[in-house]
């Protein structure tokens, strides 16, 4: 471990200090990456200034959390690159990562990088912050995981807790990375000492998922309306947890987007696809496909929709234009359509409406033979 002090001469000067050392390296030497200060680890004092450069015989770019902070790029004058970065003013923040890879790593081995990890000690700062999303640790399996609770300064003690004990739990600590091992579903809380104030991180949150076979249901409030009533089709998965939703519908291919609505209801998983005022152009087949990544699953529903311009009635079946009825037995006249929406029915003699006779001569009835939602 490397420890610099501050560094209060100007950035020319640290560039001036560093360019003979990478000249002494010889041309064989610097055909991979070189890095200075050299590392691996290194520790800073608070608002401290440190250069640092990275050649190669091809460009180079330092990278830290997958970005490219603002750096110089140069040539040397032994036709090598750098590139270089300036940390100045450092805080606790710039406590981690960095690394230096080829710019255009696909000319070279590919993934070939140098890594470097800083500390910058800042006694105000407990626990470096993280993404909201780190608190919740999901996991497929029992497996080894990573509870990322890291500190500014690696002379400080650590220790992991479940949540509301006091005893620490006998898994080893790195403070570059965190706490590693096999962890049971419950919530964990590092702890610290930064003089003679103990502090707590956040909460951590272990949850164990399921991820088993896939088994998809679809449906649609209805699969035949009218232009200007609303389409809403739900796919449904039940016994899954990690599971990943895509839908195919006409109105994608036009770049119409339309974003559905997850509702987690365990054990089902819901999504629903709801198209507000439907076109014409929205009739045709809905596809929900669903797969999970742990297991490579998936299966795949789909339905058809018909948009139309407006209510319609088809005979399916006609009466014969004459009918004949034995005297004084009953008769049955009966016809079969299909119809959208359910439609008024009304029957006419002499074009005169029928109605049931409170004699019981005549009985009219409307029933659904078969429905298509």
């Amino acid at each position: 471990m490397l420890l610099l002090s501050a560094m209060p001469a100007p950035i020319l000067k640290g560039q001036a200090l560093l360019l003979p050392l990478l000249l002494l390296l010889g041309p064989q030497a610097s055909r991979g990456l070189v890095i200075t200060p050299p590392g691996p680890e290194l520790v800073l004092n608070v608002s401290s200034t440190l250069v640092l450069t990275c050649s190669g015989p091809d460009p180079v770019v330092w990278k830290r959390m997958s970005k490219q902070p603002p750096q110089e790029m140069v040539r040397t004058q032994d036709g090598n690159f750098s590139s270089i970065l300036t940390l100045a003013n450092v805080t606790g923040t710039d406590t981690g990562e960095y690394f230096c890879a080829y710019n255009n790593s696909h000319e070279l081995e590919a993934g070939e990088q140098k890594r470097l990890y800083i500390f910058v000690p800042d006694p105000t700062m407990g626990f470096l912050p993280i993404f909201p999303e780190e608190f919740f640790i999901f996991l497929t399996e029992v497996t080894e995981t990573t509870i990322p609770c890291r500190v500014t300064d690696p002379q400080l003690v650590v220790t992991l807790h479940e949540k509301k004990v006091d005893d620490p739990l006998p898994i080893p600590y790195d403070h570059q990375r965190g706490f590693s091992g096999t962890f049971e579903d419950k919530t964990y809380v590092c702890k610290t000492t930064i003089g003679d104030k103990e502090v707590d991180s956040e909460p951590y949150y272990v949850y164990s998922l399921q991820a088993s076979s896939i088994n998809v249901s679809m449906n649609a409030a209805q699969t035949v309306v009218r232009q200007g009533e609303n389409i809403t089709i739900t796919c449904i998965v039940t016994g899954n947890e990690v599971v990943n939703f895509e839908w195919t519908y006409p109105r994608e291919e036009s770049g119409r987007l339309v974003e559905p609505v997850t509702d987690f209801d365990i054990p089902h998983i819901r999504s629903t696809l709801h198209i507000p005022s439907a076109e014409l152009g929205d009739s045709g087949t809905y596809i929900c496909n669903v797969s999970e990544s742990v297991y490579d699953h998936q299966d795949e529903k789909a339905i058809n929709v018909t948009v139309v311009e407006s209510g319609y009635v088809r005979l399916l079946r006609e009466l014969d234009a004459v009918q004949f009825a034995e005297l004084h037995r009953s008769r049955t006249l009966q016809v079969v359509f299909e119809a959208y929406p359910p439609p008024t029915v009304m029957w006419l003699k002499d074009n005169r409406t029928l109605g049931d006779s409170s004699a019981g001569e005549i009985a009219l009835s409307t029933r659904n033979v078969s429905e298509t939602r």
